[in-house]
């Protein structure tokens, strides 16, 4: 089999086409999923040893060892999804899948990503959160040319991170994202955490601040800074105290009954009305 020629990583510049008999004889196969169930996770079997993650209703791409580079090959194409049982929609997604499959790597893993685009326009695949060199991105026309259809591009890079992050395109985005182009990206920490999570930060998903459980079902983490601070400075400075009169607060008294359009208060008017209903009761229709 042809092996594809590896280069240093101070070489990876950009995202490349893939062209030529030698270098498509080496492209890995691409597995695809036609079950819309939680698969069986992915064991490692050469490597460091880790606990695999196990996706939702989804799979983990399967990979392939070419030295000590980790090769994944993602195929960009329409789909379609059975959410329920005769309930069938026309996404794109990712190796049969939306969203697509679960990419799963070490920290330190060098890793090679194939991607082949089977979708009727072009497209880029962006990875999220990731640190990466700048052509590596997949900001089309920024970054790196755009993966024209029928096309394959490579993308090569080492995990300096560990964390949990995600893949989508940043290409025609407000289509290709709604319409289903996106997966998860989990890089496993092979040791402790570089630092702990400093005082000043509070998780939203689970923190409380100073008026109860905080909300917003963890979309980002609040920052506590305060005028005065130093540099480097994470010590938690406390709760931020709002200026007098500026936070919503509960009435002790009940409201006043809301009036009725003729001025008079709800309950006048229902009686009013009631008081001048008449019964039918064991009488014929007026005519």
């Amino acid at each position: 089999m042809q092996i594809l020629q590896i280069r240093e990583p101070t070489a990876l510049a950009s995202a490349s086409v893939v062209s030529g008999r030698v270098q498509a004889a080496s492209i890995p196969e691409a597995p695809t999923m036609d079950k819309v169930t939680s698969q069986p996770p992915l064991y490692p079997t050469s490597g460091p040893e880790y606990r695999p993650v196990v996706t939702l209703n989804g799979w983990s791409l399967p990979w392939r060892m070419n030295g000590d580079w980790k090769e994944f090959h993602l195929v960009a194409e329409p789909v379609v999804r059975e959410f329920a049982e005769g309930m069938k929609a026309h996404l794109w997604g990712y190796n049969g899948q939306s969203p697509g499959p679960t990419i799963e790597a070490v920290e330190g893993d060098k890793v090679r990503i194939f991607v082949t685009n089977k979708l009727p326009e072009y497209t880029t695949v962006h990875w999220h959160g990731m640190i990466l060199p700048c052509g590596m991105d997949g900001v089309g026309g920024l970054t790196q040319p755009h993966i024209n259809p029928g096309k394959t591009f490579l993308y090569e890079f080492e995990l300096k991170h560990s964390g949990t992050f995600m893949y989508h395109p940043h290409a025609d985005e407000m289509v290709q994202m709604a319409m289903g182009m996106m997966g998860m990206f989990v890089v496993l920490a092979m040791g402790e955490m570089e630092m702990p999570l400093p005082d000043n930060t509070l998780p939203m998903m689970t923190g409380s601040g100073q008026f109860g459980p905080i909300e917003m079902g963890g979309m980002f983490t609040v920052m506590k800074i305060r005028e005065g601070m130093a540099r480097d400075d994470y010590s938690d400075p406390g709760p931020y105290t709002f200026p007098k009169g500026t936070v919503a607060y509960q009435i002790e008294t009940p409201a006043e009954e809301p009036l009725r359009q003729d001025g008079s208060p709800r309950s006048e008017s229902t009686k009013k009305n009631m008081k001048g209903m008449k019964s039918t009761k064991n009488k014929g229709a007026r005519t």
